[in-house]
């Protein structure tokens, strides 16, 4: 029988990394939703989200809020005052839900290009004030001729 063998891990100050924050284990990863998977949403698809994820706070991120037709769309906005309300949930970083996430957005692999979304990492500020990396579908269009939602907030704003 093989002994296995067990080293104490190295203190921050000697590798230069950080102490592990409150973010999501490396299985999990967080999601920011501004729109109609919001929680407390009544469709199949914010009840879906609700249950296979956790709702963690409310929170902004910096960007430009538009009507797209019954559905919003985030931009990024290089102006700080550009803020879009929404909610951070913790879901499964593998597995079926991000991509049935990515299907209900149009950004799948099977999906024709252009996206209408694309997902990626973008800092969300939360009720508490920290900062968490979330994944985010941001709108991948033009913007010309869509209507603003200025309280960038889309459950206020309809």
């Amino acid at each position: 029988m093989r002994r296995r063998q067990f080293f104490k891990p190295l203190p921050p100050s000697l590798t230069g990394s950080v102490p592990p924050s409150r973010g999501p284990a490396p299985a999990e990863s967080d999601l920011f939703v501004y729109g109609t998977l919001r929680k407390g949403q009544k469709n199949p698809f914010a009840a879906r989200l609700a249950g296979q994820g956790r709702w963690i706070s409310e929170g902004t991120l910096q960007g430009r809020l538009y009507e797209l037709g019954g559905y919003p769309g985030v931009v990024d906005s290089a102006d700080p005052q550009d803020r879009v309300l929404g909610d951070v949930f913790r879901i499964p970083a593998f597995g079926n839900l991000l991509r049935w996430l990515d299907a209900y957005e149009g950004c799948s692999p099977r999906h024709p290009r252009p996206h209408e979304y694309r997902r990626q990492r973008v800092p969300v500020t939360l009720s508490d004030g920290t900062v968490r990396h979330c994944w985010c579908y941001l709108y991948n269009g033009a913007t010309e001729g869509l209507k603003p939602i200025l309280s960038g907030d889309y459950l206020s704003g309809r």
